[in-house]
């Protein structure tokens, strides 16, 4: 802190502002049914069609990182001055629904309930249901993109490799002039970034890389967030106002999106 105070802090990072502009479309259709067998018996059941439809930024900050593309040695088309493996849109593999992430439309979500009344005058049940759904990530899942480089520039500043008086994280970052040993300089004068107010627009294809850029990436082949439920349970009612009840609940979950 103190080294701070004086000036002298130990890491410098700098990027553009989190303008986040997404939308998203979400849209169901169901149908569900109750087939009452007999006293004994009763089924419901049904099934929901939930497709996911990826969210859209509507300024275009849309990039991913391909593993297979940095493994052999891939560079952009769209942005051919970009670290190997970082994909835009426009470049082969990219979706080309306007958004960052593929849609996922064969999304069906089935359910099943059954009821048993062994003896069919509502003293005691056993119930049992398995059901499959679907979630969508919030909107600030894709909210670090326009701060990746080429569109905010988020850059780490280099350190001095030598200086008077080396704090315990090595020589201090100048704060009057931070950019003093990064070769690529202050990265927001380098891509000319829109002041406070001025509209969105994207560097040209030819734009220089900043180094020692951060960078977070979302898949362009995300799984999506989807939950299996199941339960059973047991019910028996004693002298007319006491009831015994039993129940088994689990359930799983596949394809969870963390945070960052």
């Amino acid at each position: 802190m103190a080294g701070f105070l004086c000036g002298g802090p130990a890491v410098f990072r700098q990027g553009g502002s989190q303008i986040g502009s997404e939308k998203e479309h979400d849209v169901g259709l169901y149908a569900q049914d109750v087939w009452r067998a007999n006293s004994h018996f009763t089924c419901n059941y049904g099934l929901r069609w939930e497709p996911f439809l990826a969210a859209k930024d509507q300024n275009n900050f849309n990039m991913a990182f391909v593993r297979g593309n940095f493994d052999q040695n891939v560079h952009s088309t769209v942005y051919p001055n970009a670290p190997v493996g970082l994909v835009f849109p426009g470049d082969s593999g990219f979706p080309t629904n306007g958004a960052n992430t593929t849609n996922s439309l064969d999304q069906f979500a089935p359910r099943v309930g059954v009821i048993w009344d062994p003896n069919g005058d509502g003293a005691q049940t056993i119930r049992a249901a398995v059901g499959r759904f679907y979630d969508s990530p919030k909107l600030w899942q894709y909210g670090h993109h326009m701060l990746n480089a080429r569109y905010g520039n988020t850059v780490t500043a280099l350190p001095p490799t030598s200086c008077g008086v080396p704090n315990k994280n090595g020589c201090p970052v100048n704060l009057l002039n931070p950019w003093a040993n990064t070769a690529t300089g202050d990265p927001l004068a380098a891509i000319n970034y829109p002041h406070q107010g001025d509209p969105v627009r994207l560097p040209p294809s030819n734009v220089a890389f900043p180094l020692n850029a951060e960078y977070v990436s979302m898949p362009i082949d995300a799984d999506v967030m989807r939950v299996m439920q199941w339960n059973v349970s047991y019910q028996r009612q004693f002298w007319g106002h006491m009831l015994f009840d039993v129940t088994y609940m689990g359930n799983r979950t596949n394809g969870i999106w963390l945070g960052y």
